[in-house]
């Protein structure tokens, strides 16, 4: 997403999000696994969600995600199988004939276009028992609900073409010079009473380049652009400037480490260790 120039891509995140949101609302609460959740015998879950005041209004949630289309960029995450299979479901006399209504969307790591998204499939009836039978693909992911009505794909309109934030890029340039590569971007959210707290460190020592830390790395800074106003009231960012004079300090003892000094002593008098606090709620 580009915000200066209007530019975005959706991605299928966004629709697998909808599986759940668009046919629950606040207040619904998960069934327990053995209960209305649980795993798939081929690999995948599933989840059912209930109405508060009215258990016959139900939405299930169920994916079948390989490895394959699974890895983490965060962690590594341990190599399984999965099948195709077909799940039944037990929803019990008060389902018997009823009609629900069924989404589905396909997610492949090969292709990341939102196409096979959120769509609607044939509704579903429970037999006289209230049974319903599913065929669950791999890399599927289904939600089953009694909201008939509920759910819309919609349109996703063109989006305007890229184009750089040339304030950003004239920063940059000032202090890399003018080859520029994009490292890393963070979107920081921190609403009132709910943000985690960030103590003293610096962006260099996570943010390492192959070349490592030292004469021969390679040139990097950090450009924040603020969304909201701050201030030492609701949470500022603060900024020890002669940090900038010392060598690498270990990520695991920055906070310690940079506060030990006398810079930083200054800074935390106690207006801005309020401040902080505040921050941390």
């Amino acid at each position: 997403m580009s915000p200066r120039s209007g530019h975005f891509v959706p991605t299928p995140q966004l629709f697998v999000s909808a599986h759940t949101t668009q046919f629950v609302a606040i207040g619904w609460r998960y069934l327990p696994v053995g209960s209305g959740s649980g795993l798939l015998k081929r690999a995948g879950s599933y989840v059912s969600l209930v109405h508060p005041t009215d258990p016959s209004t139900l939405t299930v949630v169920i994916e079948k995600m390989s490895w394959e289309g699974s890895e983490s960029a965060w962690q590594t995450l341990g190599k399984y199988e999965t099948a195709a299979e077909t799940l039944t479901l037990q929803l019990g006399a008060a389902f018997a004939h009823r009609k629900l209504a069924l989404w589905k969307s396909t997610l492949r790591a090969d292709d990341p276009s939102v196409d096979a998204m959120l769509i609607k499939q044939p509704e579903v009836t429970a037999d006289a028992t209230g049974t319903v039978s599913l065929a669950i693909c791999v890399d599927c992911l289904f939600t089953l609900t009694t909201q008939l009505e509920a759910g819309v794909k919609g349109v996703v309109p063109a989006a305007p073409k890229p184009a750089p934030f040339r304030a950003l890029l004239d920063i940059a340039e000032h202090f890399v010079g003018p080859d520029i590569a994009l490292f890393q971007t963070h979107w920081i959210a921190k609403p009132p009473g709910d943000g985690m707290p960030v103590l003293y460190h610096q962006d260099g020592a996570y943010w390492e380049t192959e070349r490592g830390w030292g004469g021969g790395r390679d040139p990097m800074i950090t450009v924040r652009v603020i969304a909201d106003d701050e201030d030492e009231e609701n949470g500022c960012m603060k900024v020890c400037s002669s940090i900038l004079r010392v060598a690498r300090v270990d990520t695991a003892t920055a906070s310690e480490r940079i506060c030990s000094g006398r810079c930083c002593r200054a800074l935390i008098s106690s207006r801005s260790t309020k401040s902080m606090r505040r921050g941390e709620e």
